[in-house]
């Protein structure tokens, strides 16, 4: 064998090596992108069940929620507040995920599903309208043109 063909012998082995690199190397980075997505997905949820766990231990903030809901002028300026406060914790959950699925971190499929859900929490009484007018300058800019279309298309 001439140092030739040697040469072109190792030229090819070692190419196919780097081909073989950057294969494991995109199957490595897409593994990491589905753990990350399973895992902010989850953060996610227990940020939401977090939420809920409050409304289902407080019955005073749950009877503000509920009656902000369909009527926040019969709220007290104390209780005003908490609906305020509480509703934009609640929503920062559906800001976190619209963020994160317009930089391509969460996935379509839990988005859609988060923005569903959301959804119909905005659209299910007038309170909602209120928060958003009193609340919507602390949101990012594209998520407040997201909620402006969600509530202008009615329920």
């Amino acid at each position: 064998m001439t140092s030739d063909r040697l040469n072109w012998f190792l030229t090819v082995a070692a190419n196919v090596g780097v081909v073989l690199g950057l294969g494991f190397l995109a199957l490595e980075l897409r593994q990491n992108t589905l753990a990350t997505q399973a895992t902010l997905h989850l953060d996610l949820v227990a940020y939401g069940r977090e939420n809920a766990e409050l409304l289902l231990s407080n019955d005073e903030l749950a009877d503000i929620v509920m009656r902000g809901e369909q009527d926040p002028t019969s709220l007290s300026p104390l209780e005003e507040e908490k609906f305020l406060l509480f509703t934009s914790w609640r929503m920062a959950v559906w800001e976190t995920a619209f963020l994160n699925n317009d930089s391509g971190v969460v996935d379509a499929r839990y988005w859609n599903g988060f923005d569903a859900w959301y959804t119909e929490i905005a659209r299910s009484g007038p309170g909602y309208q209120y928060w958003w007018t009193q609340s919507r300058h602390g949101f990012d800019a594209r998520f407040q043109e997201h909620v402006d279309r969600v509530l202008a298309s009615g329920p």
